[in-house]
């Protein structure tokens, strides 16, 4: 089963309710949004966000996991409304939003499949000796 979607997004939005691979998605937007309120969000979005070189502007909640990483890259806000002064903001700013994007691969590097995999054979490797 996929999403329920109960309202006509606005024009120029797409909802995805199945799994995709968002590679291309990401290569072709500008920023992108983690508008959650209520629960705990989704980190992995955030993530792929970040790894991507885009922008993400995310509610706290949205943000979990990140936020305290200081990632410029990432933008958080209180709430979904205050999202449209930093959304607008980055849309206008291009250096600016460019500037950003490449600030935060940096900053995730340490958890890139990678380098994770580096630390769990070195983990192991020190278990099994």
């Amino acid at each position: 089963g996929g999403v329920q979607v109960t309202a006509d997004p606005a024009p120029g939005v797409e909802l995805v309710a199945e799994h995709r691979d968002m590679r291309e998605e990401l290569a072709a937007c500008c920023v992108t949004i983690n508008p959650v309120q209520g629960i705990r969000g989704s980190p992995l979005k955030v993530a792929e966000s970040i790894a991507a070189g885009r922008v993400c502007v995310a509610t706290e909640g949205g943000s979990r996991g990140f936020a305290e990483l200081g990632i410029e890259s990432l933008i958080s806000t209180p709430d979904v409304p205050s999202m449209a002064g930093p959304l607008a903001d980055l849309l206008q700013a291009q250096s600016r939003r460019h500037r950003l994007e490449s600030s935060g691969r940096e900053r995730i590097h340490h958890l890139d499949w990678q380098s994770l995999g580096v630390k769990l054979s070195q983990l192991l490797r020190e278990t099994l000796a």
